[in-house]
């Protein structure tokens, strides 16, 4: 009985859904399997659609969470691609560059380049980092081992 109302729930929202026009070719495919009858072929239906939607779906890459003793360690083998590391950054006197350890009272640290931030971003870092804030950093891994920042938020 369940099975029955959620299918027919998911087909009703599925016809709503394909009168929008974002909803057109790809779509009257799916509408297809509302047609059948049996339950089990239905279902069947919709989850080969939907194997084929996650084909379709563009890869994004993922932002790989790390500590900063991990980067540390792996490096060479992550250059170029998009951390996200927590820890704790001092920023260095003018500049505008950052040291993020893993520790509040230090230990492996690695530098930070903030140049690229938004202004609002740069702005939080000046006032706050002088000495040993909490952050959550995301950026990329340059060439240096360090993390070109795309984002820095304060916690």
């Amino acid at each position: 009985m369940k099975h029955g109302v959620f299918l027919t729930l998911l087909s009703v929202g599925m016809a709503a859904l394909a009168a929008t026009p974002a909803w057109s070719a790809v779509d009257k495919e799916l509408l297809k399997c509302r047609a059948f009858k049996d339950a089990s072929t239905r279902v069947a239906c919709y989850d080969d659609y939907v194997g084929k939607a996650t084909a379709r779906a563009p890869e994004t890459p993922d932002e790989l969470s790390l500590t900063v003793v991990e980067l540390k360690v792996d490096g060479t083998t992550l250059v170029g691609k998009d951390v996200v590391i927590e820890g704790f950054m001092t920023l260095l006197s003018i500049s505008e560059v950052g040291v993020l350890s893993d520790r509040r009272d230090g230990g492996a640290d690695v530098y930070v380049r903030i140049a690229k931030l938004p202004r609002e971003q740069r702005l939080a870092v000046f006032q706050r980092c002088n000495s040993r804030c909490a952050v959550r950093v995301a950026g990329k891994v340059t060439d240096d081992i360090e993390i070109d920042a795309t984002s820095i938020t304060l916690k």
